[in-house]
């Protein structure tokens, strides 16, 4: 079986550089087959194949494939948890110093 491309860490204003991404962000807007996050960078739709029991204000990690400002949601994870300064801080060092 064909193993699935590696989703690569970025910022939503970052996601047009990469086909497969994994972000995370504030719900900001749920329709029933797609949400809207923005993680300071800007908003980006998420469309979903099945309803996610996220409500606006939550913060969710997004794996998926990227077209455009667009991403489909392959896995949608609970995120409220992360200290989301720390991890802007962490991922612009990893950023800087690694290159995907």
């Amino acid at each position: 079986m064909p193993r699935r491309m590696t989703a690569k860490v970025v910022r939503l204003n970052e996601i047009h550089t990469a086909s497969r991404v994994a972000v995370i962000g504030a719900v900001i807007h749920k329709d029933d087959d797609k949400i809207t996050i923005d993680d300071g960078t800007g908003p980006v739709d998420v469309m979903l194949s099945q309803d996610v029991p996220y409500e606006v204000k939550d913060v969710v990690r997004v794996i998926g494939r990227a077209y455009g400002s667009t991403i489909e949601a392959e896995i949608v994870q609970d995120a409220n948890g992360i200290n989301t300064d720390l991890y802007k801080r962490a991922l612009g060092i990893i950023q800087t110093y690694h290159e995907y």
